[in-house]
């Protein structure tokens, strides 16, 4: 009961405000965790750049999406190791890249992407390990899949192998797929996630 009035007391004098459970927190990093042994996980940043919330799931292992330059700095100032930050984001400037370089792991949107991280990378006599964005060709909830404005599309990416052998300053170490969000039917997933990895 006294901690029920210090609640109310400090919504009296702060509201509107958010209130989070850290243990809740906590709890279903660990749950995600015990469900899908095997994987690593990464908190996407945008979800909310919370500080603290940013610290939690960092305590608990887990890695950052970040999506853009500032949340690649969030994600750093929060105890989230370089290696372990994905920095995701179409359009990203020379500027954003110079930035973050170093900091993170950049995900080429765009084979011109490819060849802006080439140039910088060169220009620091460095080998940046990059990711790629893949557009697949099916979608979440079929095997046929249409265009996405975001990624390159697989077909183009296996094309691009003469320009990607010129570009010697980039290490491709994975592919980045994202199509959909807000689907939680573990059919589905399955599925898609199979379908990812087949890529």
């Amino acid at each position: 009961r006294e901690d029920r009035m210090d609640l109310l007391n400090f919504l009296k004098d702060h509201a509107p405000c958010y209130i989070y459970d850290g243990k809740k927190v906590v709890d279903q990093c660990r749950k995600l965790k015990e469900s899908l042994s095997g994987f690593e996980f990464l908190y996407s940043i945008k979800t909310n750049a919370f500080p603290p919330m940013i610290q939690e799931v960092s305590k608990e292992g887990f890695g950052a999406d970040a999506a853009s330059s500032e949340e690649v700095k969030l994600a750093a100032e929060n105890g989230i190791r370089p290696e372990k930050i994905f920095y995701s984001s179409p359009g990203k400037t020379d500027r954003d890249m110079e930035e973050c370089y170093g900091k993170c792991t950049i995900i080429a949107d765009s084979i011109s992407e490819i060849r802006r991280i080439n140039q910088i990378a060169a220009r620091r006599g460095d080998i940046a390990k990059i990711g790629v964005r893949v557009n697949p060709d099916f979608s979440m909830l079929s095997e046929k899949g249409c265009s996405s404005k975001f990624g390159i599309d697989a077909e183009q990416l296996l094309k691009a192998e003469q320009m990607l052998s010129e570009c010697l300053s980039v290490q491709i170490i994975g592919i980045h797929i994202h199509i959909q969000s807000q689907i939680l039917d573990y059919r589905i997933l399955g599925k898609y996630y199979q379908n990812c990895f087949a890529l």
